[in-house]
């Protein structure tokens, strides 16, 4: 008896005959013969040793409407039926189909077990149009079907008002053993390794077995005499002993390993050695651990508003000598074709990400690269000090391109490794060495738009991810662009020396050496987020005193011309300066560039307190505790025109009402001029 159970839960019972014994009594019964089992032979076990994985994809561009939804319903039948018709001979080499998936309404894709033969036959007809669709395969394993690596891609591009088919066709012209790959809208042409359509590519190479007493320029010609192209000495290692010179270069024959045997010299043979065998290998790619994440949006893109309206260009000072107002006119024009050249143009659909710099705007940027590759945090301190610590434990590759110059841009009596304690420190200076660090401890090709031109530092065998900044003026700025811009520029940047490019960005040291004034336009520039914003609102004066204030500017024009009528006989009341808006402490430290602004001494002692802290280890404490000066703003278009020295930010204080008065308050602060002052300052001051 046999239990059998329904879908709908109850259990019913069935009778089944196993077996029947049959008795007899009294009489010899015949007995049927014995029913034994039919014999059959097993089925084969499928082995699939020998079959190939491929992927097949059908794009809805390269496909008529009615077959790609048909495509979408029976993946697997109009796959057989497909590969029918393009391979008839190998129709029962087609084993099985699987795993099918549409990805929106552009593209289905699912994986097709075949034979070797099948497979290769397969992988020909790639883009093949058949049954008004075209199928697209790629092997899982390219070593399955003999192929070392995969293979390259050659792109080719529709021309106007080519439709799907006839674009396909013309690509099937090109095409190899390898087929078409189809990109979504653009075909490409697969190349064999061997093909003579691929070009050779600079790589990593390294030579072994030269003397110690090598120059570079030496190895270079030696290179040269061998057929490697553009070949560069990168540096200088040392390996169980031995020197072994690591180098980029093209090599045109593809090949990864060459011996040179050296012709027998005088100075061979006066050294008594005979022949010398060199040996040059190709350095092979480093595999990448993980998967690269997008580039994440820049942390200092932030909402700001929108810039005010340029002002009227204002003087900087009143002149009334010809021979001074010749001398400033040839400064301005020098300094202009200098801040020209100083400029870099960014180019279109590109945008620069502003960073706070004070000395670490370097790190900043390759913070903001690394956080968006890595798909985690960086901190400028953090990349700092893991570049630092690269290149502490690779002196012999880093030491002989420094320059001898510290992050300030003083010579060093010092060692590499001092240098290497002063990059450390937060907010110092780091240039071109440190990218070149970073650029091959993180994997990362670096393309640098600078004033002189563009440069790159690529990875080991240009093989990471591109990070673009932008140098100008001693500062780094992060710059987005687009791929196939980056792509142009790499192959027109000139690879850059690791050496020279220090930049820290603008410091609240740098902000208060600067004027306030362009001196290209004599536009008044945008404030930076370092500067105190707080500032207060002095007195307006009428247009009449703005006009007369610029006629007293001309060379020749007399100053008791302008003075006003007597006032009447009331107590004069002062105004204080136009440059004054408030009190303030300010505290330049004796041990760096550093100085500080503080609308109140508690702060001021503060902020001393954690920079000598932080940057000297307490050296600087005790010392001078600040400085009384005043805070000053730039003037407006209505305000008359008054002194102050561009350079120390002295004024006369208030506005006199009488020329004799006005002269011996220049005189008074003639005298308290600091030394050092230009003629032209003095001049301007004296008058």
């Amino acid at each position: 008896m046999a239990r059998q159970e329904v879908g709908t839960g109850a259990t019913t019972f069935q009778i089944q005959l196993t077996c029947v014994w049959v008795c007899t009594f009294g009489a010899d019964a015949t007995l049927a013969p014995a029913v034994g089992f039919v014999k059959a032979t097993a089925p084969k076990t499928r082995r699939h040793d020998d079959t190939i994985v491929i992927r097949c994809v059908v794009w809805q561009g390269f496909t008529d409407e009615k077959e790609f939804k048909q495509f979408l319903r029976r993946p697997g039948q109009m796959a057989r039926a497909w590969f029918s018709k393009v391979a008839p001979l190998h129709i029962q080499e087609f084993i099985d189909s699987w795993g099918w998936q549409s990805y929106g309404e552009a593209q289905a894709r699912g994986l097709m077990r075949l034979t070797k033969e099948a497979a290769a036959v397969a992988l020909r007809s790639s883009g093949c149009w058949a049954l008004g669709a075209a199928l697209f395969f790629t092997p899982l394993d390219w070593a399955a079907v003999d192929a070392s690596e995969a293979p390259s891609l050659l792109w080719v591009d529709r021309q106007d008002g080519e439709n799907a088919k006839a674009y396909l066709e013309r690509v099937r012209k090109e095409a190899d053993v390898y087929g078409l790959h189809c990109g979504g809208d653009r075909l490409a042409v697969r190349l064999g390794p061997l093909d003579a359509r691929i070009m050779p590519q600079r790589g990593t190479w390294h030579l072994r077995g030269a003397r110690f007493a090598c120059l570079p320029e030496d190895i270079e010609s030696v290179l040269t005499a061998v057929g490697f192209t553009e070949v560069t000495i990168e540096a200088k290692l040392l390996r169980r002993g031995l020197p072994v010179w690591e180098f980029r270069a093209v090599r045109a024959d593809f090949r990864d390993f060459i011996p040179i045997e050296l012709e027998p010299g005088e100075d061979l043979v006066a050294e008594g050695e005979g022949e010398i065998v060199l040996e040059a290998s190709r350095v092979a790619r480093r595999r990448k651990q993980g998967v690269a994440a997008p580039k994440r949006k820049s942390r200092f893109d932030k909402l700001r508003a929108a810039p005010a309206a340029p002002a009227a260009p204002l003087e900087d000072m009143v002149v009334d000598t010809d021979e001074v107002a010749a001398m400033l006119m040839g400064a301005t024009a020098g300094s202009t074709l200098q801040s020209s050249s100083n400029c870099v143009t960014l180019p279109s659909g590109a945008k620069a990400h502003s960073n706070p710099g004070g000395g670490d705007c370097l790190f900043y940027c390759l913070a903001d690269v690394l956080s968006g590759v890595q798909n985690k945090t960086r901190g400028h301190r953090q990349v700092r000090a893991g570049v630092v610590a690269w290149m502490a434990k690779h002196v012999e590759l880093l030491e002989q391109h420094w320059d001898h110059l510290g992050p300030d841009g003083q010579y060093m009596n010092g060692s590499f490794q001092d240098y290497l304690k002063a990059v450390r420190r937060s907010g110092a200076w780091a240039g071109w060495l440190e990218l070149y660090a970073a650029g091959v401890a993180e994997d990362l090709n670096i393309l640098i738009l600078s004033p002189s031109g563009v440069v790159r530092f690529p990875a080991r065998n240009e093989v990471g991810h591109f990070a673009v900044l932008k140098f100008e003026l001693g500062h780094y700025e992060v710059v987005s662009i687009d791929q196939k811009t980056i792509a142009e520029l790499w192959l027109s940047a000139s690879d850059a020396k690791p050496s020279g490019g220090r930049g820290g960005g603008r410091s609240k040291a740098s902000s208060l050496h600067l004027s306030q004034f362009d001196e290209q336009s004599g536009e008044s520039r945008a404030p930076s987020s370092l500067h105190l914003s707080a500032m207060a609102s002095v007195t307006k004066v009428t247009t009449a005193s703005r006009a007369v204030a610029e006629g007293g500017a001309t060379p020749g024009f007399d100053l008791d011309d302008l003075e006003p009528p007597p006032a009447a006989p009331v107590g004069a009341v002062q105004r204080f300066s136009k440059y004054k808006v408030a009190d303030g402490y300010r505290w330049p430290c004796e041990l760096c560039p550093f100085v500080a602004l503080r609308p109140d001494c508690g702060s001021m002692c503060k902020i001393r307190y954690l920079h000598c802290t932080n940057h000297h280890q307490g050296a600087g404490l005790p010392g001078r505790r600040h400085m009384k000066m005043d805070l000053f703003r730039e003037l407006a278009d209505d305000e008359p025109v008054d002194w102050k020295c561009p350079l120390c930010f002295l004024t006369t204080g208030h506005c006199f009402c009488n020329a004799s008065i006005a002269a011996q308050a220049s005189l008074s602060l003639i005298k308290t001029l600091p030394v050092g002052h230009p003629p032209s300052i003095i001049a301007a001051a004296s008058a």
